[in-house]
């Protein structure tokens, strides 16, 4: 074998190896993505000074006058969408439609047991609508104390 058969062969070990590492690495990042949680999001939300306060040590009146600067944030987006608030609830009832409309039909496309996995799905998603929506009420009702 000379020496530029040699390298060549060499640079070939070298690729399938990278390949063959590289298609391991992608399928367990694969098999991570897919067995991750769908719902990310759980629990009370929490006001500006609360989610800042473990990552800058903020003293009580940081936090305090934190938690003031968002609801006074929160009372300035609430007056400007306060105008719209009913064209946005048509928008949304209307892509909700839509959206259902969708859903059925493909489910129509699926068979039996795509079907069974496409509803879990469904639901496991509308759950986590429900959570984050209800948390958000809870967050909605929590600002309103404050004014």
């Amino acid at each position: 074998m000379t020496r530029l058969q040699r390298s060549q062969s060499l640079a070939l070990v070298f690729l399938v190896g990278a390949f063959l590492i590289g298609t391991g690495v992608g399928v367990a990042a694969h098999k991570a993505y897919i067995s991750r949680p769908r719902c990310v999001f759980v629990g009370e939300i929490p006001t500006l000074g609360e989610s800042m306060s473990k990552d800058y040590n903020l003293s009580a009146a940081q936090i305090a006058r934190l938690d003031t600067l968002g609801e006074d944030q929160s009372r300035l987006y609430d007056s400007l969408y306060k105008p719209y608030e009913p064209l946005l609830d048509s928008i949304r009832d209307r892509a909700k439609a839509r959206s259902d409309s969708l859903q059925e039909a493909v489910r129509q496309t699926l068979t039996p047991d795509q079907r069974t996995r496409y509803d879990r799905e469904l639901a496991e998603s509308k759950a986590c609508s429900e959570s984050w929506k209800q948390s958000y009420e809870a967050a909605k009702a929590r600002r309103k104390k404050f004014r």
